[in-house]
């Protein structure tokens, strides 16, 4: 891969890279759309019209444009490397106790970090984001999860039909 395309392994390459858009938040208005960098290219339904609630990306090398450049490591357009999915801290503890016959035995591992992205399938993690059709997880639908106008810092963008403007 000598021109370290970011779909194949390469020299210098991390095993385990994340390579991702960098998030700003959440569109509050449409001036905030009108003045923030063309993210067109990454629709929320299928008028590809960006409204307010819809996830702001990051435009990080200044081009005006988010886009994923030529999709190398030299050139990721406004990507970056935001996590690695090799394991970090990796521990196992083994306890033991004896008395007299019996023997008690017991044996714990575990990471305690390491980054994870969902893959398009992941319907557990996106729901009706992915499949507008699948069930909608029950930890979107706890309060704050989805973004409205009343709850502006939520997790997820406001919830978008694919086959309208709404």
């Amino acid at each position: 891969n000598p021109d370290k395309f970011l779909t194949d392994y390469y020299v210098g390459q991390k095993v385990g890279e994340i390579w991702g858009y960098v998030t700003e938040g959440f569109f509050s208005s449409d001036a905030e759309i009108a003045a923030h960098a063309d993210q067109s290219l990454y629709r929320s339904h299928s008028s590809g019209k960006i409204q307010v609630g819809d996830i702001m990306l990051k435009d990080l090398n200044g081009d005006g444009k988010v886009n994923p450049g030529l999709n190398t490591a030299t050139d990721p357009g406004d990507r970056r490397v935001i996590g690695n999915t090799t394991p970090h801290y990796t521990y196992g503890i083994s306890l033991g106790s004896n008395y007299r016959s019996i023997f008690l035995n017991g044996f714990f591992q575990g990471v305690a970090k390491q980054d994870w992205y969902p893959s398009p399938e992941s319907n557990a993690f996106w729901g009706q984001y992915n499949r507008p059709y699948g069930l909608v997880p029950s930890w979107q639908l706890k309060p704050g999860m989805i973004w409205s106008k009343e709850n502006p810092n939520s997790f997820l963008p406001r919830y978008a039909s694919r086959l309208s403007n709404n």
